[in-house]
């Protein structure tokens, strides 16, 4: 007799394409988003990213239907159900090839710390309100894990109020990788010592971080051989 396995993918991604993501943004933030797309147009149009225009233009037009799962709730259940996969963990970012389905202004696995942090906050916000749509469909076995960027001021980044309307869906918090954990939050208070202003200071960025009742997670970080990791609890 065969055993049955069940399975669950921990790094599944999805993403509006990025001009839906519009009405999910604040209203104050929507002419900046319009710019954004102009200027990601352009760029893409000036740069052949696949390398060949007609060979990108072929590859979308033929994966068309199982692109949309990215997505698209219904299509995407018939791609988890042809994969024999029950469950999925969900990042952000459905496109890894032209970024044409991620969250708005680069605030998503691409993220820029060159880019505004308030729109960056913006950007997540939107991802974050329609991720929880799309986990509330099909419920028992999606899982998202809300954008937090804080590449820029880490106190208010990291408290779960900031990104709150979505946190009843939304089981964990994803901080996009552009430099160790530990370089953005501050070393743990069990690296300093118990002593030191710096571990007060680190400990109370730790500890919003568990206060938030979520787990926190990046996806995903290539660490130099030879650094020291960091402890977060």
């Amino acid at each position: 007799m065969s055993e049955r396995y069940m399975v669950i993918s921990s790094d599944c991604h999805a993403g509006l394409p990025n001009e839906e993501y519009r009405p999910y943004l604040d209203p104050q933030y929507r002419d900046a988003f319009d710019v954004f797309l102009a200027e990601r147009e352009a760029a893409r149009q000036q740069f052949a990213i696949m390398g060949n225009k007609e060979f990108e233009d072929e590859w979308f037009s033929e994966n068309e239907e199982g692109l949309r799962g990215g997505w698209d709730a219904e299509r995407r259940d018939k791609e988890l159900d042809a994969d024999g996969v029950v469950g999925e963990v969900i990042f952000p970012d459905a496109d890894a090839v032209l970024g044409g389905a991620s969250a708005p202004f680069g605030a998503g696995l691409g993220m820029s710390s060159q880019t505004d942090p308030e729109l960056l906050m913006a950007g997540a916000r939107a991802h974050n309100r329609w991720l929880a749509e799309l986990c509330n469909d099909s419920p028992e076995r999606r899982r998202g894990v809300a954008l937090v960027p804080i590449h820029h001021e880490v106190d208010a980044a990291v408290t779960a109020r900031m990104l709150g309307l979505a946190a009843a869906e939304l089981r964990g918090f994803d901080v996009p990788a552009l430099a160790p954990l530990a370089d953005r939050i501050g070393p743990s208070p069990a690296d300093l010592g118990q002593t030191s202003p710096e571990a007060d200071a680190a400990r109370a960025k730790w500890d919003d971080l568990r206060d938030a009742g979520r787990p926190w997670v990046t996806c995903v970080e290539a660490i130099p051989v030879g650094t020291k990791t960091t402890r977060v609890f």
